[in-house]
């Protein structure tokens, strides 16, 4: 048979980039872009002689920093920030991993570490804010998420663009683990559409079968002409 003509899906941009290898490389290097960015942040705003100031306490799964226009490092160590950082790494790792060997379970998992690193952060570092001595007053209510207003001061307490981008990550790993392999989204989306009746197809090599059928037929059934002597012709 020739080859069937139908609506062809072009192998575009689009479609690589929705590819599960692809997409789960994408998810393992924002795992490793997350560190770059604090977890979990708290804002002090104030106004000293009318003027207005602002600090912040940037917490990491590596690192505590307070910045006063600039980073300073306090050194404190944190249990549940070294077990997150060490989750996210393996779940990036696996990520990258994974995508580039095709390997979509290898994936998955390195999504569920991700979603793990987090959930110990969060859970961690709820528990330890309100014995945390260099956030200053340990009387003032702290969360994962807080806003209160002591003084002069207001505090804004949330968890940060680093956390955020962890739990991207993870997502992405998973929804890679789950595409179909080779075609991406767009299969997955082609899957949903109802088939074409074979009526309507047609390859080129049955469009000449039928005009070579339709030839021969047409040859037998039309009536020969009689052959005019050349005496005939010039008659004319």
């Amino acid at each position: 048979m020739g080859r069937v003509l139908s609506a062809g899906r072009p192998d575009s941009i689009e479609g690589s980039l929705l590819r599960p290898r692809f997409v789960g490389i994408i998810g393992g290097i924002i795992a490793f872009i997350s560190l770059v960015f604090p977890w979990w942040t708290m804002t002090d705003t104030s106004t000293v002689l009318g003027r207005s100031l602002s600090a912040s306490v940037n917490i990491y799964p590596y690192k505590v920093g307070v910045t006063y226009g600039f980073d300073i490092g306090i050194g404190e160590k944190l249990w549940f920030g070294w077990i997150a950082l060490v989750l996210i790494l393996t779940g990036g790792a696996l990520g990258l991993g994974g995508g580039v060997a095709g390997k979509r379970s290898i994936v998955l998992i390195g999504g569920l570490f991700s979603v793990f690193s987090i959930s110990i952060f969060a859970v961690g570092l709820a528990k330890e804010l309100p014995n945390m001595g260099f956030l200053g007053n340990t009387d003032v209510p702290r969360g994962l998420f807080n806003f209160v207003t002591v003084g002069t001061h207001n505090l804004s307490m949330y968890l940060s663009v680093g956390f955020w981008l962890a739990l991207v990550s993870g997502i992405i790993m998973i929804v890679a683990s789950m595409l179909k392999a080779g075609n991406g989204l767009n299969s997955m989306i082609n899957m949903s559409q109802p088939i074409p009746p074979q009526g309507d197809r047609f390859s080129f090599s049955d469009v000449g079968a039928s005009s070579q059928g339709l030839g021969r037929k047409d040859r037998t059934s039309l009536p020969t002409q009689p052959k005019l002597s050349r005496i005939e012709i010039l008659s004319f």
